[in-house]
């Protein structure tokens, strides 16, 4: 019979504790890379949603910003006309294409919601 004896020196325990450190250290890396990853995926899809959304918030800024205008002129000449300067035609036709501005934006929006 042969007598099997195993002997652990201090050098061969601490060897085995790094090896066994690394082993959970990989272990933790993989898991925190995973998490990582989808944290990732998860703000680029916000940053897609934030990108439509501002586009959106843009154009509706472009679109108020034509019917100031428009009302603005038609203010402006419904003002000359009163003192004068624009005669009472030029200033209805000013009034109408404010209220035909305002009137386009309220149909696209309702076509938007209907999408």
């Amino acid at each position: 019979m042969m007598d099997m004896t195993f002997s652990f020196t201090p050098k061969d325990i601490g060897l085995f504790l790094i090896f066994v450190g690394l082993i959970v250290l990989i272990v933790y890396l993989v898991i925190l890379t995973k998490a990582l990853i989808e944290s990732v995926q998860r703000t680029n899809r916000i940053l897609e949603d934030a990108e439509k959304i501002t586009a959106v918030a843009q154009k509706r800024v472009d679109d108020v910003d034509k019917i100031i205008d428009d009302v603005s002129g038609s203010v402006e000449g419904i003002a000359s006309a009163f003192r004068g300067k624009e005669s009472l035609i030029q200033s209805l036709s000013s009034v109408s294409k404010a209220i035909t501005s305002i009137i386009g934006m309220l149909k696209h929006k309702k076509e938007e919601h209907t999408k």
